[in-house]
């Protein structure tokens, strides 16, 4: 890369990565060897979030004016493109079985996506500000966001509805992750604070 990078995924056998940054590229790299395999230029500025399906099988990354872009690893051959009301998109990430993929961006909009069909199944409200990090529980029944209104919403990816809205930040929310067992979330913000969570039940 040619300037900043914003985010890599690695691959779950842990032989590839993929990374995009600020010179709006995304690369596919060989982690044994080092080497970059491959690089896809875009036109659009923006290209913030990237991750890899668990199955290796695809990268999926947010692109400026609010599309999604899926290529097939390791060639980075285009394989898809979702389309949605986002202007912006800051972050994506995909259901452990790689069915579903759930995308955060501007003006507070999250959605819902079918991998496989390529369909938008839902626009889950709730953000009343810029999105900046989505996560997916190992289950894949709820997903989380974090958001510039300085809160994290815990979502139910089958139907789109907000269960949680955590609320305690003093400023605005950049990121939050949750662990395997999905008991326990983590988010950190612009308040030099870690809070922890409890997904299921909104403490």
């Amino acid at each position: 890369h040619s300037n900043a990078v914003y985010q890599v995924s690695i691959s779950a056998d842990g032989r590839l990565a993929a990374s995009v940054g600020d010179d709006n590229s995304l690369r596919i790299w060989d982690l044994q060897s080092g080497r970059c395999l491959q690089q896809v230029d875009e036109k659009l500025r923006g290209v913030r979030s990237v991750v890899l399906t668990p199955d290796g099988r695809l990268a999926v990354y947010g692109r400026a004016y609010g599309t999604v872009r899926m290529l097939e690893m390791p060639q980075a051959r285009p394989t898809g493109t979702l389309e949605g009301p986002s202007w912006h998109l800051q972050a994506v990430d995909v259901t452990p079985d790689g069915r579903l993929l759930i995308s955060g961006g501007a003006h507070g909009v999250v959605q819902i996506w079918d991998v496989d069909t390529e369909r938008h199944l839902h626009s889950p409200v709730g953000h009343t500000a810029h999105v900046n990090a989505v996560c997916i529980a190992a289950d894949g029944a709820l997903a989380l966001s974090a958001g510039d209104d300085r809160t994290v919403r815990v979502w139910e990816t089958a139907h789109g509805s907000c269960l949680h809205a955590l609320e305690g930040s003093r400023r605005e929310v950049k990121t939050v992750c949750v662990t395997p067992d999905g008991k326990t979330a983590l988010s950190a913000g612009v308040d030099g604070k870690l809070w922890l969570w409890e997904p299921e039940s909104g403490r």
